[in-house]
């Protein structure tokens, strides 16, 4: 499906060139700099219908209007959503993704900012037998709005999206009256707690400090140490926008949202609960919004793919793997044992991660069955890091003894093996074309029939490289005297990020029409 920006979007475009120079590429491939030159440009994102997204920053200060900002890029045109927003334009925006129908970012918000605000979360906290049993299994919920004011009985409803501090501590929301009862040790008054149980919806704890059901330690007032180390919140803009300044909101809850992971309308992150109680797993599939994970530990490196959801968790003792299903509602945990699993990727159910079983890490593989163990994919006495999944698929970097190569698993087998070697030994695609090869080659991605990285084959600056896994021809996309980075690939198109002297630009290359 062509993606297409409405007329009036186009109209921000900026007067620089889209075409930069000095770059010296494949004849095979159409390889232009679609970046504003104006500013440091970073983080580019594609999707398989060639739109292209990143940030940039550098351009004035913030009192003088200046900011980092969102910029789109399809079929020649370039537009910006904040670069001259009444308010994103003082703003940090940044690492952009592009849904099925939208452009969605991270940015810092105000509580004075207009603009829709779709919802509000506010974080499950895990009941005593998870607080004191780590053992126990994770909770699965969501927690709707609710006001405070009213609660206290202070009057009418405000909007704590503009008066956060109205927020407060959640209780589980199945039954409103059943929960006031049993939690009635947190409220002054059970009658006030009973009236103000408005079904499923208006339920809100007053905690006290002392409180038997307080989820912070005896003594410490209700919101200390529950404050969050910055305010990063998600917003939208459709791609149907008629106006690029009518953006939603994802979030606006006062805490910290990042890391976030896009699959067509399917979004996950990471929400902050704040030092020392760490990061819990957000959804928002559709317009479902679930918490997948309920816990006092942390949950980081999300990654979604199919509406599922991986990523690592402290266990108690150390980082674990687990998977969310979206379609049946199960998490399930994918490695148990005594070492470091972290960094997974994910691709149709199947899963590949680092396991931290020794000095060095190592590559594993898991076939997405309930049947099914995790398989070591990487034999190395050294370093393998960086893995990248695609329909059955593993790439990744690894430490040779001179320097880091790219390898590649099909899902069975090496493409290419050491004869005789027990167990098999992978050779490095990143030698394929050459007879020698004493230089790193790091970073690897793989979509789409295609894999690309980083190699810096005059050991000064990287160059990127693709490999064809149909035809298995290694091709050169770059040759210049600047660094070329962090490689992505999407439908035969590929984007990465230059440092020419200084001035960070966003190129795009894809195969040039037969």
């Amino acid at each position: 499906m062509k993606i297409s920006f409405p007329v009036q979007l186009f109209l921000l475009l900026l007067s620089l060139s889209l075409r930069g120079t000095g770059q010296t590429v494949s004849n095979t491939f159409t390889t232009i700099q679609i970046a504003d030159l104006g500013y440091q440009n970073e983080d580019p994102f594609l999707n398989k219908n060639g739109l292209v997204v990143w940030y940039g920053h550098g351009r004035g200060e913030l009192e003088e209007g200046g900011g980092t900002h969102v910029f789109a890029y399809k079929d020649g045109e370039r537009v910006s959503p904040t670069v001259d927003h009444p308010t994103l334009s003082r703003r940090a925006n940044l690492h952009p993704r592009i849904t099925h129908d939208a452009i969605v970012w991270m940015t810092t918000r105000s509580t004075a900012e207009g603009g829709e605000r779709e919802t509000s979360w506010i974080l499950q906290e895990p009941p005593d037998e998870v607080r004191f049993d780590p053992a126990s299994p994770e909770l699965h919920s969501w927690y709707a709005v609710v006001n405070l004011s009213t609660v206290e009985g202070g009057g009418p409803a405000v909007d704590f999206n503009l008066e956060p501090q109205y927020q407060e501590l959640v209780g589980p929301i199945s039954n409103g009256t059943t929960w006031a009862e049993s939690y009635v040790n947190a409220w002054t008054d059970l009658s006030l707690a009973k009236s103000r149980a408005d079904g499923n919806t208006n339920i809100v704890s007053r905690l006290k400090a002392n409180g038997a059901h307080s989820m912070l330690a005896p003594g410490t007032g209700p919101r200390s140490l529950r404050a969050t180390s910055g305010m990063h919140e998600f917003v939208r803009l459709p791609l149907t926008a008629t106006n690029l300044h009518e953006f939603q909101w994802l979030t606006h809850d006062r805490r910290n949202d990042i890391g976030l992971k896009v699959d067509g309308d399917f979004l996950a992150w990471q929400k902050a609960k704040a030092y020392p109680f760490g990061w819990e797993i957000m959804v928002l599939d559709g317009t479902n919004r679930l918490q997948i994970t309920t816990n006092y530990y942390y949950d980081l490196g999300v990654q979604v793919h199919d509406r599922q959801v991986t990523w690592y968790g402290w266990d108690g003792n150390d980082y674990e793997i687990f998977l969310f299903d979206a379609e049946s509602g199960i998490t399930s945990q994918i490695t148990s044992n005594e070492y470091d699993d972290v960094s997974p990727q994910l691709w149709n159910g199947q899963l590949a991660w680092e396991g931290h079983a020794g000095l060095n890490p190592s590559i594993w593989f898991w076939a997405g069955s309930a049947s099914s163990a995790p398989v070591l994919i990487s034999h190395n006495t050294l370093s393998d890091t960086r893995p990248r999944i695609w329909e059955g698929r593993v790439v990744w970097q690894g430490d040779d003894g001179y320097d880091h190569e790219i390898y590649l698993w099909d899902g069975s087998k090496y493409i290419d093996t050491e004869e005789g070697a027990t167990p098999p030994t992978a050779v490095p695609i990143s030698l394929v074309g050459n007879t020698k090869n004493f230089l790193d080659d790091v970073r690897p991605h793989i979509q789409d029939g295609y894999v690309v990285w980083m190699s810096y084959i005059d050991n000064e600056d990287a160059e990127i490289i693709l490999y064809d896994l149909e035809t298995k021809v290694r091709t050169q996309l770059t040759d210049n005297d600047y660094a070329d980075r962090n490689p992505h690939t999407v439908n035969r198109r590929i984007v990465w990020q230059s440092l020419n002297f200084g001035k960070k630009e966003i190129w795009l290359s894809e195969p040039k029409a037969n």
